[in-house]
């Protein structure tokens, strides 16, 4: 991989190229590119791809507190993205050093974060984006949400290989009430975007003790976030 990450530092001209962390299908390298911090996304996979440029390009629109895409295009077999970086760092970096009093304030300004990251793209500009209608199989105008909510479940079921301990522990009836529960999920009164992936590496924290942005949105679904808990 390094030639690749090499003729990616010549090709958009960054200085500095580094290996941030390497995942399953893909890598983050991070660099300079003239007098600003950049990171390069590198994917194998299209569809995290597409569906982050697509998220990135709508929030880009609204401002605020994700990251600006650069550009994207495939280089080498690889689907790349070249993006800004937001200053701050990593909520998991921050918290376990902070004192009881600055905990607090992260906490609170985390949870103003998330609040404002669902209200980032109104219902309108959710509805016509592609990436949660490809979950469905096909495109559609509106939101089919009973369509969209069942092939995420039986996605995600489908990967479940019971053994015979799973058995004994009643796995397969948890199983089973999820998906009876999930028939009762109502129709959202309102369309967010949801992070799913709302975890410290992923929160930016400021050096006054609030989250200030947010990082990698290749989990994003949409759903309700004021529905009301399964009885």
């Amino acid at each position: 991989m390094t030639d690749i990450f090499d003729d990616l530092a010549t090709f958009y001209d960054i200085r500095d190229m580094q290996l941030v962390i390497r995942r399953r299908g893909g890598y983050v390298l991070k660099g300079q590119l003239a007098n600003e911090t950049v990171y390069v996304k590198l994917s194998d996979n299209k569809t995290p791809f597409d569906k982050e440029v697509e998220l990135l390009k709508a929030f880009d629109e609204s401002g605020g507190i994700t990251p600006q895409l650069i550009t994207s295009n495939m280089f080498n077999n690889w689907y790349v993205r070249l993006i800004r970086e937001i200053p701050g760092v990593t909520l998991d970096k921050v918290l376990p050093n902070a004192s009881g009093l600055e905990r607090n304030e992260i906490i609170s300004s985390t949870g103003c974060l998330l609040a404002e990251f669902q209200k980032q793209l109104n219902p309108e500009k959710i509805s016509q984006m592609a990436f949660w209608q490809k979950n469905c199989g096909s495109q559609v105008d509106l939101p089919l949400w009973g369509d969209y909510l069942k092939s995420l479940l039986f996605k995600w079921i489908g990967r479940i290989k019971f053994n015979e301990h799973d058995y004994q522990l009643g796995l397969d009836k948890a199983v089973q009430s999820v998906i009876h529960e999930t028939k009762q999920i109502q129709e959202p009164k309102t369309m967010s975007i949801l992070h799913c992936d709302f975890v410290g590496r992923n929160i930016l924290i400021s050096s006054d003790m609030k989250a200030t942005g947010l990082l990698d949105f290749e989990a994003i679904h949409i759903g309700d976030p004021e529905s009301p808990p399964l009885s």
